[in-house]
């Protein structure tokens, strides 16, 4: 069997002459959801809220919330302390994390908690020492610093 001569292009010939057709065409119906343009229209919106003075659909449960959130720590700031705050838990003996199942998000919920089982917890685990309120939490290990957000 010959290999196919391949064919060379100079400066002079077409560039768009006898080359293979790359264009897609898609015969299938439209995945695309009509029934949401109304939703994503500003002047259909606009006109709403100038009709009830509600932005968004009324009928809703779940409303979306506008809102100044420049004070807020940026996206960034907010994975930095989580990874901070996952490596301080990785720091911690293997008996404690266990207790925690290994989740830092359980282990947080414990120490945010005002709950006085949960105080005695920590207190057992070795991470306060006693403390008669809840207001009077103290942290073993000053060496770290709390996450500010």
């Amino acid at each position: 069997m010959q290999k196919p001569k391949p064919t060379i292009y100079d400066v002079y010939s077409d560039v768009y002459s006898d080359r293979p057709d790359t264009s897609i065409a898609n015969s299938q119906p439209s995945m695309t959801h009509q029934s949401f343009k109304d939703g994503a229209d500003i002047n259909i919106l606009v006109k709403s809220f100038h009709t009830t003075g509600i932005l968004g659909d009324p009928s809703l449960t779940d409303r979306p919330v506008y809102g100044d959130f420049a004070s807020y720590p940026s996206f960034q700031q907010s994975m930095d302390a989580k990874a901070d705050s996952y490596s301080m838990f990785e720091s911690l003996s293997s008996a404690v994390r266990d207790h925690f199942n290994n989740n830092l998000n359980d282990f947080l919920s414990c120490v945010h908690s005002d709950d006085s089982s949960d105080l005695e917890i920590l207190n057992d685990l070795g991470l306060i020492e006693h403390a008669t309120s809840p207001s009077k939490k103290a942290i073993m290990n000053p060496s770290v610093e709390p996450i500010q957000m």
